[in-house]
C-alpha cells in the first residue's frame, strides 16, 4: 500500500477522523504509547513496533511516522474499526484521550465503541495468519489463559530460549505486568514474527513440545481430549 493511500476506501469519515487525530499529535511519545497499546493486543507485530519506535528516534515531532501508523493500522483492523477503538478508549490507554476525540469526529455509537471496563479487551485475532484464525478462532485465548495457570512466571524465559529467541526480543514482554496469559500470547506473536508464514500456532506447540515444556503441552492436549479446552483440533 503506498503511502498516503487509505486501505478503507469504504470508510473514508473513519479514515479522516484517524488522519486528523494522528497528524496533530504532540510528540512522538504518544505514538509510542499508542504502538505499544497496539503490540499488547496483538494488532502489531513486534517487527512492526521496532519500525515505528526507528521511525521516531528524531528529537522532532514525525508526522510521517504517525501517518504509517495509521496506514499500519488501517491495514490490520481492516473492516474491524471498533478493534482499534476498543484498544484506543480501553481505560488503562494512556492514549485513551485521543480515541475520545476520534470517536466525537465520527459520532461512534458509545455501547459499541466502548470495552466492558470490567473485562479485558478480547484479543485481536488480526495479528494471526488465516489458517490459525481457521483452526482455532475465538478459542485461542483458551490456549494461553491455559498456560498461563499451569506454568510458573520464571519458565517464560527458559521456553523463550529453547525457541530460540534473542533476549532484546524477550526482555520487555518478561516485565509485563498484566500476567503471565499476556506473557507467552506475545512471546507467541514475537516467534511467529520471527518465523514468517510457518510461524503458525500449530508449529509453536510442536516446538514446545521438543522443549522442557513436553509436559505442559501433553497436560495441554489432555485437556482438549476432556473438553477442558475446546479447539477446532
Amino acid at each position: 500500500m503506498a503511502d498516503g493511500e487509505s486501505p478503507l476506501k469504504d470508510d473514508q469519515k473513519e479514515f479522516e477522523a484517524l488522519r486528523k487525530n494522528f497528524t496533530s499529535l504532540k510528540d512522538n511519545l504518544q505514538t509510542k504509547q499508542i504502538a505499544s497499546e497496539l503490540f499488547n493486543e496483538g494488532v502489531l507485530s513486534l517487527e512492526e513496533l521496532r519500525n515505528i519506535t526507528n521511525n521516531l528516534s528524531q528529537l522532532q515531532i514525525d508526522s510521517d511516522a504517525n501517518f504509517k501508523l495509521l496506514n499500519l493500522l488501517f491495514s490490520k483492523t481492516v473492516n474491524q474499526f471498533h478493534v482499534f477503538l476498543k484498544i484506543i478508549t480501553q481505560p488503562s490507554c494512556n492514549c485513551r484521550h485521543i480515541g475520545e476525540e476520534i470517536k466525537k469526529d465520527i459520532n461512534v455509537d458509545k455501547d459499541t465503541a466502548r470495552p466492558d471496563e470490567n473485562k479485558d479487551t478480547d484479543l485481536s485475532n488480526n495479528a494471526l495468519s488465516e489458517q490459525d484464525l481457521a483452526r482455532w478462532g475465538d478459542n485461542l485465548r483458551q490456549t494461553f489463559d491455559f498456560f498461563a495457570s499451569r506454568l510458573q512466571r520464571n519458565d517464560f524465559k527458559k521456553v523463550a530460549n529453547k525457541l530460540k529467541l534473542k533476549e532484546q526480543d524477550t526482555d520487555d514482554i518478561s516485565h509485563d505486568e498484566r500476567g503471565s496469559y499476556n506473557q507467552y500470547y506475545k512471546l507467541f506473536l514475537t516467534w511467529s514474527c520471527s518465523k514468517g508464514k510457518s510461524g503458525t500456532l500449530d508449529v509453536f506447540l510442536k516446538a514446545l513440545q521438543k522443549s522442557e515444556m513436553q509436559k505442559a503441552i501433553d497436560k495441554y492436549y489432555d485437556a482438549i481430549r476432556s473438553g477442558e479446552v475446546t479447539t477446532t483440533l
